[in-house]
């Protein structure tokens, strides 16, 4: 009986983590654990015996973190490492006669493609691929722009949307999500027009796709019917702002959000991501669960830790809040750097251009590049504690470096912050 036909009849287990067993014989904080499949083989072996003698029926090959970025100094390249960890699991299996398979063990590093939109989009996976990226969030109109994707090219045309899916799997990546970040409930209707067809899109793109995040803004209307601009309010008094978040919620925000979310569960599309940014009614942990609550569990967060840092928010409280109601959807990793003395003179709402850095109370920076790796350490930890699972997306919106520096930056960052191997029994408890 192969494979699928025993999941038909039986429940087939897997099992757990090779990192807490390897540390336990003696891997080092920073030692790649899958050098061992050459320098210890033999412990490798006799964890996935311990696990097939426990009754699991899949054991994962030692490969989780296998990629060309990590294991560029190791001495080692990714084909004999993965070839080795299989057989090793194979062997296992041979030498303890159990009726088992062997898998791979794949960790996920995402990327926004759009800081690489000037490269055609076979070199930017190319690129994303030889340094270890296995998910890409990729923008298919508003904001993001379409220089990878157009949607409604990518609908129309299915011999294209082959080609688009063939490329990512030439590279070996994954849509994270498709992003489609606008205001479609823009007071002027021409603008909302244009941000709506976009989103509408992505939706049905993600549905022919088979993607099940989209993410976007939860956009900003106007203070009342007759406005033409966007009016964030961000303060209670005098009594017209509570007048305007009347307006905007009850009259605009709500209805549509109701109607879209709807739109989407029917093309095969659960989560919608919102970005919390200031400018628009979904900017902190409270606005993002009332629309939750009102619209429905489609809605979540698309979970940006530098729009929090600036607004003076805790992130590892936010998700904690945000995660007992499983409304982490997508996760972008991006840093913000607060200047302490701009801040001390003007406070965090700043108008000031982005170019201007030196005059700013905060910038946006590459991770790492605003708070250190302890800080990013306990974000990671506490994404885990949440549930979430899922891709971890850079985002670069760094004025003092390249995309592909920054990027390059946040890899080498990163690598050190997650964890990439499932939890481990608790057999000191």
């Amino acid at each position: 009986m192969n494979f699928t036909e025993r999941l038909k009849t039986e429940l087939l287990f897997f099992d757990g983590a090779m990192g807490t067993m390897l540390q336990a014989q003696g891997l080092q904080s920073g030692e790649l654990p899958e050098i061992w499949n050459v320098t210890r083989e033999d412990v490798i072996l006799n964890i996935h015996k311990s696990y097939l003698r426990a009754g699991c029926n899949i054991v994962k090959a030692n490969t989780f973190g296998i990629n060309p970025f990590k294991m560029k100094d190791s001495g080692y390249t990714c084909e004999e490492l993965t070839e080795k960890g299989v057989r090793l699991a194979r062997r296992a299996i041979t030498e303890t006669r159990t009726d088992a398979y062997a898998a791979l063990d794949i960790g996920s590093l995402g990327k926004l493609l759009e800081p690489l939109g000037d490269l055609p989009f076979e070199e930017a996976c190319k690129f994303l691929s030889e340094r270890g990226v296995q998910m890409v969030e990729i923008g298919c109109g508003g904001f993001p722009g379409k220089a990878h994707c157009d949607a409604a090219e990518l609908l129309a045309d299915e011999r294209k949307r082959d080609v688009f899916m063939e490329t990512l799997d030439k590279y070996h990546l994954e849509i994270s999500a498709l992003s489609s970040h606008g205001n479609m409930v823009h007071p002027n209707p021409q603008i909302a027009a244009r941000f709506e067809s976009d989103f509408t899109n992505a939706i049905l793109l993600a549905e022919k796709l088979g993607v099940p995040v989209v993410n976007t803004f939860s956009g900003c209307p106007g203070g009342s019917r007759e406005d033409k601009t966007p009016n964030w309010v961000t303060c209670p008094w005098p009594d017209d702002f509570g007048e305007i978040l009347e307006y905007q919620w009850n009259e605009v925000l709500v209805p549509y959000w109701k109607e879209k979310a709807a739109f989407a569960e029917a093309h095969g599309v659960s989560k919608i991501a919102m970005e919390l940014h200031p400018g628009f009614c979904v900017y902190n942990t409270k606005s993002m669960l009332r629309l939750r609550r009102e619209v429905g569990p489609q809605i979540g967060a698309n979970f940006d830790p530098s729009h929090l840092i600036w607004q003076g928010m805790d992130p590892c409280t936010a998700i904690r809040e945000l995660g007992r109601e499983g409304a982490i959807f997508h996760f972008h990793a991006k840093d913000t750097k607060v200047d302490a003395r701009n801040t001390a003179v003007n406070g965090v709402l700043d108008t000031t251009h982005y170019g201007e850095e030196l005059e700013r109370s905060w910038i946006f920076r590459t991770v790492g590049y605003g708070n250190g790796e302890e800080y990013w350490r306990n974000i990671i930890s506490e994404l885990r504690m949440a549930g979430y699972d899922y891709a971890v997306s850079i985002e670069h919106e760094d004025g003092l470096m390249s995309g592909r520096e920054g990027l390059e930056k946040a890899i080498s960052f990163l690598k050190n912050v997650l964890i990439y191997e499932d939890r481990g029994a608790m057999y000191w408890a």
